[in-house]
């Protein structure tokens, strides 16, 4: 579900919950654009506070509103901001699904039709963070982040994505 607040054509305003799937958002409105960002005192402060845990010595946010993945080092109760990097999470009608995951699996890469995406670390189903889109003669396809435009997984740049790619597997990860 979300949530909807407007003004129709008459002027009057409107807000309240409804199912995702009743409103039509065009995948090329742009919901954010990555500039946002929060402290990390408020980032660690908001994993403590919501009591999350890892299998491992990290932890990661992927925050769909600033479109950022935050990786955490630490413990439950005490998770301390390690890096932030921008990424592009699903479109508005393929968004990347809301959770708690682990990190479970990775692969070296992801072919596609017209593309392929590298260091894959995969979290729940079909969804992973994986790099940006490359064409096969290895040239860039498509290198925009910072806005939701996947079809549901987190794309990130290569060098980022590859730290993702190094953390152990069994890390938490929360979609929010």
């Amino acid at each position: 579900v979300v949530y909807v607040s407007y003004i129709d054509e008459n002027g009057k305003y409107w807000e309240g919950w409804t199912d995702r799937w009743s409103c039509y958002i065009p995948d090329d409105t742009i919901t954010t654009n990555g500039s946002l960002d929060y402290s990390d005192a408020t980032k660690e402060g908001w994993v403590d506070a919501k009591g999350y845990d890892s299998a491992t010595e990290y932890l990661v946010w992927v925050s769909r509103y600033t479109q950022k993945v935050i990786v955490f080092q630490g413990s439950k109760g005490n998770w301390k901001v390690v890096k932030t990097m921008p990424c592009s999470s699903g479109a508005n009608n393929t968004p990347t699904p809301a959770g708690s995951f682990t990190i479970y699996s990775r692969t070296g890469r992801w072919d596609f039709d017209y593309y392929y995406t590298s260091h894959v670390s995969i979290f729940n189903g079909g969804h992973a963070f994986h790099s940006i889109l490359y064409n096969y003669d290895h040239t860039v396809y498509d290198d925009r982040v910072g806005i939701p435009l996947s079809h549901g997984c987190i794309r990130m740049l290569v060098d980022d994505c590859k730290y993702v790619y190094s953390l152990p597997l069994g890390t938490r990860v929360i979609v929010w």
